[in-house]
This record gives C-alpha cells, structure tokens and sequence, in this order.
C-alpha cells in the first residue's frame, strides 16, 4: 500500500479503477435487468432479434465514425500532456465534420436496405421493421461514441463512464418498464433503447459544450489532418476486425440456425463478460496514461504501471471465471428455463474471456504507442480466420461450436499481441506471478 502512496501513476491507475469498476458494476447490474426483462417477456427469439438489431446498429456506428472515437483518445491524452486546449477544441470539431455526414448516410443506406438485408442475410422478415427502426438510432450512437472516448481522454473519467456504462441502460430500462406495461409491440425494446441513446448524447454534447466553449481559437490554429486520418484508419480497421470477430457469430447462428440459438449464445456472452470486467475498467483508465507515459518517455513508469494493471486483472479475473462456471445453471435460469441449454457454451466462452485478462490489456497498449497498424494486421487475419471457422462450424455445431471458434480467436489474437510487444518492444503485457519474476530477476 505504501508503494501505492508513493506512485502517482500507480495511484491514478487504481484510484480511478475502483470508481470506474463502481460505475461500470452499476451499468453491467442495469444492463442486465434490461436483458432479463426482454428474455422474460419476449423469450429467447425476441432476446436474439433484439441483440442482433443492436450488433447492426454498432456496427454502422462503428463505419460512420471511421475510427475517430480511439484516435481522439490518444491525441486528446496527447494534448491534454502538452496543456495545448486549442488544438483539443479544433480536434473535436474536425472529427464532427466527418462523423455527422458518415452517420447520416449510414442510417438512410440502412433504412433504404432493410427488407433486403432481412430476407437475404438473416432470413427472417421480421427483421425489416427493427432494421427500420435502427436506422434513426445510428447518428445519435455514433456521435454519442465518440463524445464518451473524448470526455475519457480529457481524463474526466468519472463522467465518461457514467455515460459509457450507466446512461444508456438506466433510461433504456426505465422507458422499457413504461413502455411495455400496457403493450407487448417486440420492437418496445429498440424504442426505448432510441430514447436512451438520444437522453445520452444530448448530455454528453452539453459537458462536452461545458469544457470547450470557451476555448478560442483562431485560422492560425492547426493540426495535421491527414496524420489523424492515418491514425484512424488503422484502428477502424482493428475495431471493425475485433466487432465481426465477436459478433460474426450471432450474424451466421441467425442465418443457419434460428432467432432462439442468436439468444440463448448472446446471454451467454453477456454472462462470460463479467470475467472481462476488470479488463475493462482497468483499460478504461490505462489507455490514456498508456499514450501519456508513452510519449513522455517515462518507459520505467510506464512497465511498471503495466505490471501492477495485469496482475489486478488476471486474479481478480480467475476469480469470476470460477465462480461464474460453478454456477452456471442457475445464472442462465434466471433469464428463462430455455437459456439453461447454453451451459456448456458459457464454459467456453468463460475460458477465452480469462485468456484475454490473462494477457492483460495488450491491445491498447498497441493502440496507444503507436503501434496501431500492428495491431490491426493482427486483428484482421485473426477475423479472416474466425469468419471461415465459424462458416464451416455452425451449420455443424450450432452455438457451440461458435463459442469453441469464439475461444481459439481469442487465444490466437492475444498470443500474437504479446508476442509482439514482448520482442519488439520489450513489455511484458501478460500475467507472471510475482515467484517467477523474482526467479527470473524481473
């Protein structure tokens, strides 16, 4: 604890993990109730039509913002080191200029071709009216994508996470309970995701306004565009990349199999990624000290911050993974007699959500120094691959054997990434117990 005391770094980092894990805990707790109450009053065909409608809506959102929402991470941690406001203000209205065209013709291209996607790729019409009504949710989730990752860089980490973790779900499933107390219309669940989004960004775009109004700036006043572009590119790529790989298996389930198989495998999903949520709080405030440490050439901080993260993730991390395999059965029986089949599927996909805290947060590290387009060469072969898989695996092996294609991307994507890290640039991003670095004079 001392040594805590005495890091800023160290202290930063775990200070703001543990208000980070209490915002994120509280969203996961909320977001849960919304998808408890869909599989309850809906059923496992309605759970599916709905997480595959919002897996269409992140994925347009993730096209129309061309990867601006991990670059503006990194530049706005970058300029936030160097107390430079003005080119924080341009950068975010640079980013606007873009995104909001892009979000506007990724929703009219989506309205325009929703009964064609739902009768050639997922072979169910009811899917035409939700694809309809997602259509006007892209611009406000794709904007709001990347007000949550610029208010994450301006380090105001408190307000980021509320909104990334809490916001959407909490109005989600007050409207949800409104709504659908006198009707039982299957698209109720989309309407008030709509709203929760719109409720969202209106508050984001208000802090965001708060903190850089009064910023001013001048035609003298510039950055390098293109070098941004280059930057975003590359890690669109990668998070377009890591997406399909997660979710290219609730697209083929639909499109071999039925809507019940797409929901019995997300509950699981939403299950296994509890094992992830240390991962994913820790990253949340890693990645900007990451770009920060990074580009101040403070390596001796940086490794050591690295080294106390991973181990914080992996043992709190195994701890889950245990208990959640223990108790399988009864976990997916709250969401309904029916998801208790996914059992053995949880198992599997518990193993590669541990196998990702294992080998700590590899992936912004990549992002954050530079190293993006690595990354990406990564993620793209490694989604190449998932895609076969799961294509000669799912008509076999249903979501079981999407889930088994789900854990060896997971361990080939990780095993590279740190093979990488570790031989060119000398980090060690996975787990090793404290004996075998004292044995090994780490």
């Amino acid at each position: 604890m001392s040594r805590l005391g005495s890091d800023k770094d160290l202290k930063e980092i775990f200070t703001g993990s543990f208000l980070t894990f209490v915002f994120r805990m509280g969203g996961m707790f909320v977001g849960y109730l919304v998808i408890l109450y869909i599989s309850n009053n809906f059923g496992a065909e309605g759970m599916g039509i709905y997480s595959l409608t919002i897996s269409v809506i992140t994925l347009m959102a993730m096209l129309s913002g061309l990867g601006f929402n991990m670059s503006v991470l990194r530049y706005v941690g970058q300029f936030n080191k160097e107390a430079n406001n003005k080119k924080l203000k341009l950068l975010y209205l640079y980013v606007l200029e873009i995104t909001i065209p892009l979000s506007l013709i990724a929703s009219v291209s989506l309205y325009m071709l929703s009964e064609f996607i739902a009768t050639v790729f997922f072979n169910d019409i009811r899917y035409r009216d939700t694809l309809k009504i997602a259509s006007f949710i892209i611009p406000f989730f794709s904007l709001f994508r990347l007000n949550v990752e610029y208010i994450r860089g301006l380090k105001d980490l408190k307000v980021s996470e509320l909104l990334r973790s809490l916001s959407i779900p909490l109005v989600n499933i007050l409207f949800l309970l409104i709504m659908a107390y006198n009707s039982s219309d299957p698209d109720i669940p989309l309407y008030s995701y709509a709203i929760a989004t719109f409720f969202s960004l209106m508050v984001s775009l208000y802090y965001i306004y708060k903190r850089v109004a009064h910023i001013q700036i001048d035609s003298r006043e510039s950055f390098k565009k293109r070098e941004l572009v280059n930057t975003s590119i590359p890690m669109l790529v990668t998070m377009l990349s890591t997406f399909i790989m997660g979710d290219v298996s609730l697209w083929l389930l639909q499109s071999f199999t039925t809507a019940k198989e797409v929901g019995v495998y997300n509950i699981a999903l939403k299950i296994s990624v509890l094992i992830s949520l240390v991962l994913m709080v820790v990253n949340t405030i890693a990645a900007p000290k990451f770009s920060e440490l990074y580009w101040a050439k403070e390596y001796t901080a940086l490794k050591r911050v690295i080294a106390q993260s991973t181990k914080l993730i992996f043992l709190t991390s195994l701890f889950l993974a245990v208990t959640v395999i223990l108790f399988r059965e009864t976990i997916l029986g709250l969401f309904g007699e029916e998801f208790i089949i996914g059992g053995s599927v949880l198992i599997l996909l518990v193993f590669a959500q541990l196998f990702n805290a294992l080998t700590g947060s590899v992936g912004i590290f990549l992002s954050m120094t530079g190293q993006q387009k690595i990354l990406r060469n990564i993620i793209v072969i490694t989604m190449v691959l998932t895609i076969v898989l799961n294509y000669i695996v799912i008509p076999i092996y249903g979501m079981n054997g999407a889930a088994f294609v789900f854990l060896l991307s997971s361990i080939i994507a990780n095993v590279s990434s740190v093979y990488y890290v570790k031989t060119r640039l000398g980090y060690v991003t996975f787990y090793i117990p404290d004996f075998l670095r004292r044995e090994n004079g780490r």
